[in-house]
């Protein structure tokens, strides 16, 4: 029979709208208590305190919210969750693998493990289409919409200060203005 190993868990749970802050601590101690009885250990707790709901749960519309960081093992999580679902006074929670860590101090864990790099194509693709930058994008529907040529344009905006780039821009958007207002101009008529 195969052992289970500990991993890093992340539990998130909303108490009702008649919470208070002693309320939440007292949960949390109970909680804390059940994870250990299943041979795990809590991290860290943070108390988020009061936050309105996206939509009505069981009739309340703020819940207090509370988040763990814990280890476990992995065959104690649903037992964990079978309790959580039975406890009245938890109107919703949720239990997801920690892809972070927990930061002392901060409302949110903030900090990511390292993911060792992609190196296939399709990581590759996705970085160059990311790295356009809005500047490139308005030079690109320029020219298609004036028809003139990217490459020498974009060799003169490369020699050219930042004060310089943003009077062409305002020449741009000037003339497109322009050609806009003269097109409902002959529509109209």
């Amino acid at each position: 029979m195969r052992t289970a190993h500990n991993v890093s868990y992340e539990l998130t749970f909303i108490l009702g709208e008649a919470a208070t802050p002693e309320m939440g601590k007292q949960k949390t101690e109970e909680i804390t208590k059940l994870i250990e009885k299943f041979e795990g250990k809590v991290e860290k707790d943070e108390q988020w305190g009061r936050r309105d709901l996206a939509y009505l749960i069981n009739r309340n519309r703020t819940g207090y919210y509370v988040s763990l960081w814990f280890e476990l093992p992995t065959n104690q999580v649903k037992p964990l969750e079978e309790a959580l679902r039975f406890d009245e006074s938890v109107i919703r929670h949720l239990v997801t693998k920690a892809y972070t860590t927990a930061q002392p101090g901060s409302l949110y864990p903030v900090v990511e493990e390292e993911k060792p790099a992609r190196t296939d194509s399709r990581s590759a693709k996705t970085e160059t289409t990311e790295a356009v930058s809005a500047e490139e994008e308005l030079r690109r529907t320029t020219t298609t919409t004036t028809k003139k040529k990217a490459a020498p344009k974009a060799k003169a905006e490369e020699a050219l200060s930042e004060e310089d780039r943003l009077k062409q821009l305002d020449e741009v958007v000037d003339e497109l203005l322009k050609a806009d207002q003269d097109d409902k101009t002959t529509s109209e008529a």
